[in-house]
């Protein structure tokens, strides 16, 4: 488990309010994380709103993290965002309710920039095939998890945490098939 990973961890999911502050080594600017009861529910750098935070802070290295408790959050997010912060941060991308969260394998989409929502459609059909009618609510949640939509482009990191977590749905003996099918 990478440093990063480790402070998400301690607090996401726990009971405590209050803001991560993480200083990334490549970049000058704090990357700033509301964090209520344990959900992370609004994160920026400088200027960036939180999607472009997301996407920039993927590949980065934290440098420091510092947790000030009883900060508030000024602004929020329409649903927390947990899971894409531990799937950018490389760690377990899907909490239990316990806390322990079950590892999910590692991703790996070529390019940079964006996945058309033709190509994600076409991951999430080849998932129902898979897993049967319950695969629709599945996906749709998993989405709804992540912040993304099948409607729209989603960046290459939104989309390897997307793929893994439906990748953790499929039957073991077909994971390693599904995944080659849809990773490239």
């Amino acid at each position: 488990m990478n440093a990063f990973v480790a402070v998400l961890s301690k607090y996401l999911g726990s009971n405590e309010t209050g803001q991560l502050v993480v200083q990334f080594a490549e970049i000058e600017n704090l990357c700033k994380i509301s964090i209520e009861q344990g959900q992370a529910v609004y994160l920026s750098i400088g200027n960036m709103m939180p999607e472009e935070t997301l996407d920039f802070i993927a590949g980065k290295t934290p440098s420091k993290a510092k947790f000030i408790p009883g900060v508030t959050a000024r602004k929020k997010l329409a649903a927390p965002i947990n899971d894409r912060l531990l799937a950018l941060a490389g760690g377990p991308a899907n909490e239990e309710a316990s806390g322990a969260a079950p590892p999910v394998p590692p991703v790996v989409v070529s390019g940079s920039g964006s996945v058309s929502p033709e190509k994600t459609s076409q991951v999430i059909e080849d998932f129902i095939d898979i897993v049967g009618p319950l695969g629709t609510v599945l996906a749709r949640k998993i989405l709804e998890k992540i912040g993304g939509s099948a409607d729209n482009e989603m960046s290459v990191q939104l989309y390897a945490a997307f793929l893994s977590m439906l990748h953790a749905e499929v039957p073991v003996e077909q994971q390693e098939e599904f995944l080659r099918r849809h990773q490239n």
